[in-house]
C-alpha cells in the first residue's frame, strides 16, 4: 500500500487496486515471473463506519482533472490478516528504477520499489491544502501554471519526494537544511542554476513552509546567490551558424524552383523563413492559422495571427495582440540579381506553400505533415523545431560546409533580433516583434555578438602599416 505520506490510504470496498504478487527472495523458483512459494498474507485495514468524513482533493496537474472522495478516519482496532489464498499469475516487475540519484553518494543509483513513479502521488499544493475551497476554485487556482509546467513540478517533486523517503523524511516537511543538502546533491552532480531553481520552485510548490514560503526563505535564497557565484550561467555570444550561408543557399536547389521543388524542401524554407521574419517562438508559429481573418495578404506585406484558442508562454494583453507582419521583399525585380533576393520573398514563399498544400490539407493550421503516413494532419511544435533545423542543416550541406556546433531552432529568435539590432532598428521594434515587454530579456538572454567580423577591420588596418 506503501506510505500514507505520498498517497492516500485505499479503502478497498470503494477503490479497487491491483493485486501484486511479489517473489520470495528465499525461493529458488527458476519459473517465468511466477513464485512457486507461499505469498505473503493480505491485510486489510479496519475503516470506522461511524467516522466523520473530511473532504479531500486530489488533482492530476498534468491532465486537470479533479476527483473528490471521503477519507474515513482510521479505525482503533489493529489491522487483521485475511486467510492464504493459493494464487498464481504473472508477477508485476518492481525492479528499481536507475534514474535517480542516491543520496548518500550523489550518483545514480538504484531505488527501492516501493518507490514506483506511479505510485508517488503528490499532495495538494501548499496554497490550496491550507484552506477549505470549493473544487471549482481550486480548478482555477491550479490553471494558474500551464500543463506542461505542473508536468515539470510534479516530475521535480517526486525526484526530492524519493530522496526524502530514502533519508527517512516526510518531504512535506523536510526542514529547509535537508532541503538544501538535496540542492547540494544536485548542485555536486552538475545541475545549472537554472536547473536547481526550478527544483527549488516545485518543492515549495508542496511543502508545508508558508511563512516565509520555501522559495522566499533568507536560506534558500542566500543558497541560490552562492551557487550562481561558483556556477554563473554560460552564454554564448557567438552565432552558432551563418545566416548569410543560409539565406544564399535558399535561393537555389533543392529549394527552388518554389512551384516544383520536393514538398518537404518548400516547408522547411517556409518555416525558416517565417521564424527568422518575425522571431517568434516555435510555439506562435505552430498556432497560426490560415482562416480569415486569421492570415491576410497585403500589398506591402503579410499578416499572421495565431488560432484565437492559443495561449502563448507570457499571457499578456500585450502579447495576445501583437500579430506577425511579415514583409515582401523586391516584389519588383529589375536584374538577376534582385530576383534571386526575390526568392526569400516571406510573401511569395506562403503563396506558393499555400497553393501547394491546398488540397491535400486537412487542417486550418498553416503548417501541415507533408509525409506520406500523416499527409495534410496538424503537426507538432517537436516537428517544426525539426524543420527549421534540417532546413539549416540542407542549407550548410548545400554548400559544402560543416555545422560546428548544434543547431536548435530557437537559435533563430536570437539571430534574427540580433541582426535587427546591429542593423540599428530601434529597440522598441525589436521588443514588439519578438512580443518583450522590456529589452533586458533580449540583452541578457538573446543579444549575439554578430558584428565580430566587422571588428577585425581594425587589425588589418594596423597590419597594413608595414606597407606604409
Amino acid at each position: 500500500m506503501g506510505d500514507a505520506v505520498l498517497r492516500p490510504i485505499c479503502n478497498s470496498t470503494k477503490h479497487q487496486v491491483p493485486k501484486v504478487l511479489l517473489l520470495d527472495s528465499t525461493s529458488g523458483s527458476t519459473s517465468h515471473g511466477c513464485s512457486s512459494t507461499t505469498l505473503a498474507n493480505r491485510a486489510t485495514l479496519c475503516l470506522s463506519s461511524n467516522s466523520t468524513p473530511s473532504q479531500s482533493y486530489s488533482k492530476s496537474f498534468s491532465t486537470g482533472v479533479f476527483n473528490d472522495s471521503d477519507c474515513p478516519i482510521l479505525a482503533s482496532s489493529d489491522m487483521v490478516s485475511l486467510p492464504e489464498k493459493a494464487c498464481s499469475g504473472r508477477s508485476v516487475d518492481l525492479r528499481p528504477d536507475p534514474g535517480f540519484a542516491n543520496p548518500s553518494v550523489g550518483t545514480l543509483a538504484s531505488v527501492p520499489s516501493i518507490f514506483e513513479i506511479d505510485s508517488l502521488a503528490p499532495p495538494l499544493p501548499t496554497l490550496v491544502r491550507n484552506h477549505t475551497l470549493d473544487p471549482e476554485v481550486i480548478h482555477i487556482l491550479s490553471s494558474a501554471h500551464k500543463p506542461t509546467t505542473n508536468k515539470l513540478y510534479l516530475s521535480k517533486w517526486k525526484r526530492f519526494a524519493i530522496w526524502a523517503q530514502l533519508k527517512g523524511l516526510d518531504p512535506i516537511t523536510a526542514p529547509v537544511p535537508e532541503v538544501l543538502k538535496f540542492l547540494t546533491s544536485l548542485f555536486n552532480q552538475g545541475s545549472s542554476v537554472s536547473t536547481i531553481k526550478v527544483q527549488l520552485a516545485a518543492i515549495s510548490k508542496f511543502h508545508e513552509s508558508m511563512d516565509p514560503p520555501l522559495m522566499s526563505s533568507r536560506l534558500c535564497k542566500t543558497f541560490i546567490k552562492g551557487a550562481s557565484l561558483l556556477r554563473p550561467p554560460v552564454f554564448h555570444p557567438a552565432p552558432p551558424w551563418d545566416l548569410d550561408l543560409v539565406l544564399r543557399a535558399l535561393t537555389s536547389p533543392p529549394f527552388e524552383p518554389a512551384a516544383t521543388c520536393e514538398l518537404k524542401y518548400l516547408s522547411w524554407k517556409t518555416a525558416f523563413l517565417v521564424a527568422i521574419t518575425s522571431a517568434r517562438r516555435v510555439s506562435e508559429l505552430q498556432a497560426l492559422s490560415i482562416k480569415p481573418p486569421y492570415l491576410i495578404f497585403h500589398k506591402d506585406r503579410v499578416s499572421l495571427r495565431p488560432n484565437p484558442s492559443f495561449v502563448p508562454k507570457v499571457c499578456s494583453s500585450f502579447c495576445l495582440q501583437q500579430s506577425l507582419e511579415l514583409p515582401v521583399f523586391f516584389p519588383k525585380f529589375s536584374n538577376e540579381a534582385e530576383y534571386t533576393l526575390h526568392k526569400l520573398d516571406v510573401h511569395r514563399q506562403l503563396r506558393f506553400y499555400l497553393d501547394r498544400t491546398q488540397q491535400l490539407r486537412k487542417s486550418d493550421q498553416l503548417f501541415v505533415s507533408f509525409s506520406d503516413n500523416k499527409l495534410g494532419q496538424t503537426i507538432t511544435k517537436a516537428t517544426i523545431s525539426k524543420w527549421i533545423r534540417d532546413c539549416i542543416t540542407q542549407a550548410y550541406s548545400s554548400s559544402n560546409k560543416h555545422l560546428t556546433s548544434s543547431i536548435k531552432a530557437h537559435s533563430t529568435r536570437a539571430m534574427a533580433t540580433s541582426i535587427a539590432f546591429h542593423s540599428k532598428l530601434a529597440i522598441s521594434e525589436i521588443c514588439a516583434a519578438a512580443t518583450w515587454s522590456n529589452p533586458h530579456t533580449f540583452i541578457s538572454h538573446y543579444k549575439l555578438d554578430v558584428a565580430s567580423k566587422g571588428r577585425a577591420s581594425f587589425g588589418s588596418t594596423v597590419l597594413r602599416s608595414v606597407f606604409q
